[in-house]
């Protein structure tokens, strides 16, 4: 076949492969003509081993989909047609086919005038002799194919590469799709939910919800958006909650289903379910919770039902802006309050110092106001959550009790004073009677002389305990405790001649935890030890033990010891001992000044000496042991 053909038939859009074929190679080429893909044929000439190809015809959707005329387009080669590069390139798929000389199918974009064409061409080869003598090509234009597979491509990474789960359902619930994230939000491999069942999954209590709302969703327009919250279990059996953004693309071609992304946002409904409780908890309560925005006036964005019932205000009036939480506050406490909220700006919660509230019936109320402040990504103060505590009962309380301190205090003067002065003096003028009383009334002096003592003593406790009880908060120190059982030790030898006291070993060279009545706690003891013996010969034995953080020191005595249904109760308020007729108070104050010092104190029995056969008429051993335990000073 000579390169260029018959001239004639060219010029008349004719070709031989038409011709030769008589009547049935023009009915081909009707055919061809009608049909909307691109058909051409391609001249195969082989030179000597060199193929050469041109164009020789192509049909009427050839020149509708590329704008070129079958006369600009005959008779070209392709590299003629398309520029050197690429008509190489299209040579290159020509001649692969006249080699394999079998059918050959490719994708090529080609330049046109008008346009940049995606084709995907079938190529069959024409054998005339057991040689190739044409190609029959035919292209398809698959342009906008190649542009939604690239966009289908771009989707699919994002789809893959996003943190929020995506799956296709069909509409009868059968999962299609499913992106890599799934194993992210409920632990599952994505394979294996291919050709379940969504709904398998869905809680049973949220399975009508979500049949409803799928089907609906499916008779909706397709464009609009649903957004759901539903239970789903997850690979290890547990419930989570998810919230489902669905839309319809059963048209979508790439999709035919319903799309859905997935996010988990158990923790989110969690904490809402516990301000939700936590506001139910308020609700009736004593706590006020306010929600305050972050600007001057503090407008209230959030406040729990119970303000009307504590502050009488109605959360309408409050939300509404009509009264500020500003507008609360004593005017006396505001700029206080401002101050406390400005100097805790860096803080994540604080609690201000107690302030008041002016009440809508203009009561004042005093809170203590528990702050937590709220912030946006960025660190800055979105809003301000307070829990308000009506602690004004509690501050009528306190004022009381400073109104009876004051009265105690005064009490205390007049029993440091007044009363002590006269009973020093009632003992003055009794011992300058001691010349002027006969025989008979010595006894009589003797008796006053003792009973003073003791009114005097018992006004000495009861100013020590006034003092614990008005100064409870006082800051303690460090105090020696060798020297005040030394100082305590001589004084009662000094005022009980008679009853023997001894110290077993080396005291304690250490500093306790305590203050300047540390040695009341021993003088009471001792006393106590010497007062209510019922031996001829009282005998006081004082121990120490020093431990890691604490000393114990032990005062027994040789006394009738104390039952053991008394041991509990001996250091209550007007507690007295066994066979004793004072007032109890010396060892309340004991009680009271060891439990300020952070120690303790019990009694126990003595254990007699070996040997000896010392027992009270109740059977218990014979003595007491009282124990003090007081924490070493750091």
């Amino acid at each position: 076949m000579s390169e260029r053909g018959d001239k004639s038939d060219r010029e008349n859009g004719h070709h031989s492969f038409w011709s030769g074929n008589g009547q049935q190679g023009s009915v081909l080429e009707a055919v061809l003509d009608a049909v909307e893909d691109a058909v051409f044929l391609v001249d195969v000439h082989n030179d000597e081993g060199t193929v050469r190809f041109r164009f020789q015809w192509s049909n009427a959707a050839y020149k509708t989909l590329t704008g070129l005329s079958r006369n600009e387009f005959t008779d070209k080669t392709p590299q003629e047609l398309f520029g050197g590069r690429t008509g190489t390139e299209v040579s290159s798929q020509y001649r692969t086919c006249v080699e394999q000389r079998e059918v050959i199918e490719y994708e090529e974009t080609l330049d046109y005038p008008t346009q940049s064409t995606r084709w995907h061409t079938k190529l069959t080869p024409v054998l005339e002799d057991n040689e190739v003598t044409t190609l029959v090509g035919v292209s398809r234009d698959v342009t906008d194919r190649k542009d939604w597979e690239r966009e289908l491509e771009r989707y699919k990474r994002f789809v893959e590469s996003s943190s929020d789960a995506m799956s296709v359902v069909e509409p009868d619930g059968t999962i299609t799709y499913g992106s890599p994230a799934i194993q992210n939000v409920l632990g599952y491999d994505p394979e294996d939910l291919i050709g379940e069942n969504a709904f398998e999954y869905v809680h049973p209590e949220d399975l009508d919800e979500a049949t409803a709302v799928f089907t609906q969703g499916i008779e909706d327009e397709p464009d609009e958006r649903h957004r759901h919250e539903l239970r789903f279990r997850n690979v290890e059996g547990e419930w989570r909650w998810i919230e489902l953004r669905a839309s319809v693309e059963l048209d979508n071609p790439a999709i035919e289903g319903v799309l859905i992304n997935s996010s988990d946002v158990t923790e989110r409904k969690r904490a809402e379910q516990a301000l939700q409780n936590e506001r139910d908890t308020f609700a009736d309560g004593p706590v006020v919770v306010f929600q305050w925005e972050d600007v001057e006036g503090w407008p209230v964005e959030y406040v729990s039902e119970n303000v009307e019932d504590v502050f009488g205000y109605t959360s309408e009036q409050l939300l509404s802006g009509v009264v500020t939480y500003a507008e609360m506050i004593h005017e006396d406490d505001l700029e206080r309050v401002k101050r406390e909220a400005h100097e805790h700006r860096d803080c994540d919660r604080f609690s201000h110092e107690p302030y008041r509230i002016i009440a809508r019936d203009g009561t004042v109320r005093w809170v203590m106001d528990h702050t937590n402040v709220v912030r946006n990504d960025e660190g800055e103060i979105r809003h301000r959550l307070g829990y308000l505590v009506d602690i004004t009962q509690l501050r009528e309380y306190e004022q009381q009790l400073e109104e009876q301190r004051d009265d105690l205090e005064i009490l205390n003067q007049v029993v440091r004073h007044d009363i002590r002065n006269d009973l020093q003096l009632v003992m003055l003028y009794a011992e300058l009677l001691a010349d002027y009383v006969d025989e008979a009334g010595e006894t009589y002096l003797s008796t006053l002389l003792e009973s003073t003592e003791s009114a005097v003593e018992l006004t000495r406790t009861a100013r020590e305990l006034a003092e614990v009880m008005v100064q409870p908060d006082e800051e303690l120190g460090e105090v020696s405790l060798a020297m005040s059982l030394e100082q305590q030790v001589e004084a009662v030898k000094s005022t009980y001649s008679g009853a023997v006291v001894t110290v077993e070993g080396r005291l304690p060279r250490g500093q306790v935890v305590g203050d300047d009545m540390v040695g009341s706690v021993f003088r009471n003891l001792l006393k106590n030890a010497i007062q209510h013996n019922d031996k001829e010969v009282p005998e006081v034995t004082i121990s120490t033990e020093e431990m890691e953080d604490h000393v114990l020191v032990r005062v027994a005595d040789n006394g009738p010891g104390v039952p053991d249904e008394m041991k509990a109760d001996i250091f209550g308020k007007g507690e007295r001992g066994f066979g004793s007729d004072g007032t109890g108070l010396g060892l309340y104050l004991v009680q009271s000044l060891v439990d300020r010092y952070g120690g303790d104190v019990w009694v126990e029995d003595r254990a007699p000496a070996s040997g000896a056969d010392e027992s009270s008429a109740s059977g218990s051993p014979a003595g007491a042991v009282f124990v003090v335990e007081l924490p070493l000073a750091e």
